[in-house]
């Protein structure tokens, strides 16, 4: 990992910004800046080097960061002073999409006179440029998630209850070196979503609107404790991580033979895909993607596409060091694909009191094309 260069990016950043230095906090940035995930803040002057203040643990900070000014830290002030060493701390950059309320006030009295500026969305554009080692990680994690699908497959059947599937996928998470714990950008939850019956339309607080009913109403998405029978539809979307990096995965299963009418929509929902797949390569409009798999589905299903009524989510999403990365797959998504985003590709549609169907699939961007590194089977009808 090339620390380094990270760091030298973002300082170029803040000298066009005129931003004097930078104080990152958000756990993953501090990884993707530092090589550790130790509980440290970095500072970051545009005039000098990078100092690491450790709270825990400190020797192993050293051992596995490549920063040279390494710092036990006792209490936050000691980031603040150094800052005041600086002869210019006029513009201080933070990550104001995840920083403490608290932390901003305490910066806000003791620089009264230094203007905050927001530097959330360069980082996260920074990361969604993903390195040889970065994609690297992620082709692991998405063999994985492949093999949780195959797992998917074998035991989905009659009279399993998805939270019996789930023990099921979790041991297989783990026996491969997945630790089942990743990140979300913009909010704290974790599940792996499996739904069945109600679980694929009945919706809930969390983001993604086929969320599953989860086992108790105080945490409403993810397996429940439903026993899944013949002739239902089962959506299986699953997070893998290896050595921090994210790849996530979803298929679609119908228990039994499956009906004519889930034949054709699963069919329709596919072919519109593939479509908007050919899209991908750097410099394609991100909304052309949306767009693509909206012009080819069938009229009948495009009031369906993403969700229903006034309820709907995104077509997709980056990933990386966290679940949720940019760019972010919209209808009115303003920027362009740009070569090493990788991107979970998830066109779904979700039909009240019938069910859902939702591929997802992993694809890195490269200048003339793709590669898509999820590769579970699909049906064939």
């Amino acid at each position: 990992m090339n620390v380094i260069n990270r760091i030298k990016k973002l300082k170029s950043i803040l000298k066009k910004r005129e931003i004097d230095c930078a104080i990152i906090y958000e756990s993953r940035n501090i990884y993707y800046f530092t090589d550790t995930a130790q509980h440290c803040i970095l500072l970051i002057p545009i005039d000098n080097e990078p100092t690491l203040f450790v709270r825990r643990d400190f020797e192993r900070t050293k051992e596995e960061s490549p920063i040279k000014d390494i710092r036990k830290l006792n209490k936050s002030s000691e980031v603040y002073d150094q800052i005041k060493n600086y002869s210019n701390s006029n513009s201080i950059g933070l990550e104001m999409d995840t920083l403490r309320a608290r932390t901003y006030q305490d910066i806000m009295k003791i620089f009264p006179s230094s203007t905050l500026e927001d530097i959330s969305n360069e980082i996260l554009l920074l990361r969604s440029i993903k390195d040889k080692d970065e994609l690297d990680n992620m082709r692991k994690s998405a063999k994985i998630a492949e093999k949780v699908q195959d797992v998917s497959r074998e035991f989905i059947k009659p009279g399993i209850s998805e939270l019996d599937l789930a023990a099921e996928i979790q041991r297989e998470i783990t026996r491969y070196g997945s630790v089942f714990s990743y990140f979300n950008h913009y909010w704290s939850r974790n599940p792996f979503i499996i739904a069945s019956g109600e679980g694929l339309w009945k919706r809930s607080d969390f983001p993604p609107v086929l969320s599953g009913l989860g086992n108790h109403k105080a945490v409403p998405y993810g397996p429940s404790g439903r026993i899944i029978k013949e002739g239902e539809i089962v959506v299986v979307d699953v997070a893998t991580v290896i050595n921090g990096y994210t790849a996530d995965h979803s298929r679609t299963f119908f228990v039994g033979k499956p009906s004519d009418t889930f034949k054709e929509r699963y069919n329709a929902l596919y072919n519109a895909r593939l479509k908007a797949v050919e899209c991908f390569k750097e410099g394609i409009p991100i909304s052309d993607v949306f767009n693509a798999v909206k012009i080819n589905l069938p009229k009948d299903l495009q009031k369906f596409l993403q969700g229903y009524d006034e309820f709907k989510e995104g077509m997709g999403h980056g990933i990386g060091l966290t679940l949720d990365e940019l760019p972010y797959i919209t209808h009115n998504t303003k920027r362009s694909l740009l070569e090493g985003n990788v991107i979970a590709f998830e066109p779904k549609i979700i039909i009240p009191e019938w069910g859902a169907i939702n591929f997802e699939d992993d694809f890195i961007i490269k200048k003339d094309g793709f590669e898509q590194i999820t590769n579970s089977p699909f049906y064939e009808f």
